[in-house]
C-alpha cells in the first residue's frame, strides 16, 4: 500500500512540475514594470496576483508627462492614475481547454478602472476642476519568456496607450 501511494506521489510530481513550466508568464503573483509612450511619456507599475489558472487579479499605476496635450488647453503637465481589475489569459485558457502548445506566449484580455489626476503648473480654478477623472481601461496584453526574462507588450486606452517592460515573478 504505502509503495503504491509513493510511486503516485512521484507520478504526480514528475507530471506536475513539466506543467507548471509549460507556461510563459508568472503562475505565482507577479509585478510589471515597464516605460510607457503615445502621446507622452511615462511609466507603469503594476501587482497581479494569477487566479484558476487563466485568470488575474491586478492594479496599476500609470505615470504620463504630457506634451502640449490639447485636451489640457496646450499645457505641459503631468498624469498620475490608479486602476484595478482583471484579466483573462487567452492563450492559457485554450491551453487548458484544447491542449493547445502556444510555447512561451501568453495573452491577456482585461479590463482595469479607477481615477486619474492630472497636474500643471499655473492651473486656473475651472482646469483644476477638471483635474480629476474616473477611467475604464479595456487592454490587451502579449508577454514572452525569452530565456530566464518575460517581457510584455500592452495597449490600453488610458494614456499613456502603449506600454511594455518585465514582468517580474515573486
Amino acid at each position: 500500500m504505502l509503495a503504491r501511494v509513493s510511486v503516485l506521489t512521484a507520478l504526480l510530481l514528475a507530471l506536475w512540475l513539466p506543467a507548471q513550466a509549460q507556461f510563459a508568464t508568472p503562475t505565482l503573483p507577479f509585478v510589471q514594470v515597464g516605460a510607457a509612450g503615445v502621446p507622452g511619456v511615462g511609466v507603469q507599475v503594476g501587482f497581479g496576483t494569477p487566479a484558476f489558472t487563466v485568470l488575474t487579479r491586478e492594479g496599476a499605476l500609470y505615470t504620463e508627462y504630457r506634451f502640449n496635450s490639447e485636451a489640457n488647453d496646450g499645457r505641459d503637465g503631468f498624469l498620475v492614475g490608479l486602476g484595478i481589475g482583471g484579466s483573462l489569459r487567452v492563450l492559457r485558457a485554450l491551453t487548458v481547454l484544447a491542449d493547445l502548445r502556444t510555447g512561451p506566449f501568453d495573452l491577456d484580455l482585461g479590463l482595469r478602472l479607477g481615477p486619474s489626476f492630472f497636474f500643471s503648473e499655473g492651473e486656473s480654478a475651472r482646469n483644476k476642476a477638471r483635474s480629476f477623472n474616473l477611467f475604464a481601461e479595456p487592454f490587451v496584453r502579449g508577454s514572452a519568456r525569452l530565456g530566464r526574462r518575460v517581457v510584455y507588450a500592452e495597449a490600453g486606452t488610458q494614456r499613456a496607450h502603449l506600454r511594455f517592460g518585465l514582468l517580474l515573478g515573486l
